[in-house]
């Protein structure tokens, strides 16, 4: 075993601006699961869903929402917060501790492919404005527009996913290590697992990885290639065989035709902040009662002759998807970042074009992967994060472009001007904490309240040993570490009847005009459901915390 003084004494040899990197990832760690941790309270329905099918593969019911096998979320993330769990016995600290980790991790990989670009120092800074964006960090729950929220459970995982690929791709066809190929397919494959867009990205990759050209032999490129579709491929398989035998068709995804059955309705929130179609429609039962009628939910029916769209369609479709890409630059990019970010991928394009860089197609491809991204799906700029630490990487690069430009400057002249502009970033950064913290919680007393009534909500249901809640949102089941049931947008004969269909313990259903709760005891409660059956129920209120409610049938 070697002794602790060899361990530092390697540390002291090494690069300080790699241990300062890795400081600052270290530190925004903890900066990172503060803010997780002040959101506690809080359980957005993705992160739910998550939640949901990482419990339900560690009690045995396999990879299934709504009692059906899952077609909408991929499974990499739910896998690992069931990994995470078994060591802190806790779900939502289990996501937050991913979300923390792999974004910290995304500050040093954008260190790694910034500074083959720039000097260490500038890529330093790149990586403190990656790891402390204020996008990079929305985790705290804010009453706000649904195109304004940037973080509901995968999307700092999904990034350093990307990030890392990159940096593998990257560095594959500066070495030609095939072992930097393969690696690159791995890490692409988990971020098709973990966000089924991937898939672009991969198909981008790898026709770069065939046209590119660098020192690498051509030769080098075509196994480089051929090594991350067998990487990519080893991984990706068994899911999409497993879409197969769910669906009955191939496919590399159930949340396109998902997307696009809701996508109007959806249009109308971005737009308007209109709710009522989208939860109409979304939340609606299947002619039979028996199932939701949206994918999203876990149930997968075939039509008869299908649901496809005409070519005319879906370009259609497309062209009202791009005409609202104007909303991901407004949300995501802060004003300090884009013009120095423009002369970064200035210089970027000019190297590729004069062919002596063509690596940096690869770090560019996330613009035309952005705008894909917006044509198969819908304009919501948390599908588009991935742009932010981009655009980061770009400020430096542009930064280290016009330092290097500036006329009749001495190296004593390009330090001032470069503390200046750090000095702009990071006055910038705290303002952005500063404006956005009036919307959050902290100082949101009605949003504070409902919180903490979903908490001993929660904690009541718990207490009750439930094996499915059915509810608007998976929160209570999380809570409860039971099953979920979503509760559809029916009449309350109809849900009861759903309910007894689908074997449902407990049915939570929120008072519109108030922040309190009602819940049906279905395993206990004596009732039939029938035409002519009228409901009396009684609810009996201590404080912010709730008794039981109990549903009587009368003879």
């Amino acid at each position: 075993m070697k002794s602790p003084m060899v361990a530092f004494s390697r540390l002291r040899r090494m690069d300080p601006y790699v241990l300062s990197a890795i400081g600052l990832a270290i530190l925004a760690l903890v900066f990172k699961l503060f803010l997780l941790y002040k959101r506690r309270p809080y359980i957005d329905a993705d992160e739910g869903y998550y939640m949901v099918l990482a419990r339900n593969m560690l009690t045995g019911k396999g990879y299934t929402l709504n009692g059906l096998p899952n077609i909408i979320f991929p499974p990499f993330l739910p896998g690992c917060i069931a990994f995470v769990y078994i060591l802190c016995r806790d779900l939502q600290l289990s996501l937050s501790l991913i979300s923390a980790i792999s974004g910290s991790a995304l500050g040093i990989v954008a260190f790694m492919i910034a500074r083959k670009k720039v000097p260490p120092a500038l890529a330093l800074l790149g990586s403190l404005l990656v790891l402390f964006a204020y996008q990079m960090n929305d985790f705290l729950p804010v009453l706000s527009r649904y195109i304004d929220i940037l973080y509901r459970g995968s999307d700092t995982l999904n990034c350093c996913l990307i990030f890392t690929a990159l940096s593998l791709s990257m560095r594959f066809l500066e070495t030609g290590k095939l072992i930097k190929a393969v690696l690159a397919g791995l890490f692409l494959s988990l971020g098709y697992l973990t966000r089924p867009e991937g898939i672009i990205l991969f198909i981008l990759i790898v026709l770069i990885i065939f046209i590119a050209k660098t020192a690498v032999p051509t030769k080098v490129r075509v196994k480089g290639a051929l090594s991350m579709i067998i990487a990519f491929s080893l991984f990706a398989t068994p899911y999409v065989i497993y879409l197969k035998n769910v669906t009955g068709a191939w496919t590399l995804s159930g949340k396109a035709n998902a997307a696009q059955n809701y996508r109007n309705t959806l249009l109308q929130v971005i737009d308007k902040n209109d709710w009522a179609p989208f939860r109409s429609e979304h939340y609606s039962l299947n002619p039979e009662k028996m199932e939701m009628n949206d994918t999203y939910f876990g149930y997968y029916k075939k039509a008869p002759g299908g649901n496809a769209k005409s070519h005319i369609g879906l370009i259609k479709d497309v062209l009202a998807n791009l005409r609202h890409y104007g909303v991901v630059p407004r949300t995501l990019f802060p004003p300090y970042l884009l013009v120095l970010a423009f002369f970064g991928i200035i210089y970027s394009l000019s190297n590729i074009f004069k062919h002596r860089n063509s690596v940096d197609l690869l770090l560019i491809s996330l613009v035309p992967f952005s705008l894909a991204v917006e044509s198969v799906s819908y304009p919501i700029p948390r599908h588009h994060l991935f742009l932010v630490p981009l655009a980061c990487i770009y400020t430096v690069i542009g930064m280290s472009s016009l330092l290097s430009r500036l006329p009749h400057a001495n190296s004593r002249a390009k330090r001032l001007y470069g503390r200046a502009i750090l000095a702009i970033c990071i006055i910038s950064l705290g303002y952005e904490y500063f404006r956005n913290l009036d919307r959050s919680y902290f100082n949101l007393p009605i949003l504070n309240k409902a919180m903490s009534v979903d908490v001993e909500v929660g904690r009541f249901l718990k207490a009750k040993s439930p094996e499915t809640i059915m509810s608007e949102q998976p929160g209570f089941a999380v809570r409860a570490f039971s099953d979920w049931q979503v509760l559809p947008n029916a009449g309350l004969p109809q849900v009861l009847e759903f309910g007894v269909h689908k074997k449902v313990d407990l049915v939570v259903i929120r008072d519109q005009t108030r922040p309190y709760y009602q819940i049906i005891d279905l395993k206990r409660s004596k009732f039939s459901i029938g035409p002519n059956i009228n409901y009396s129920y009684r609810l009996l209120e201590k404080g912010q915390c709730y008794e039981w409610l109990e549903v009587r049938s009368e003879d």
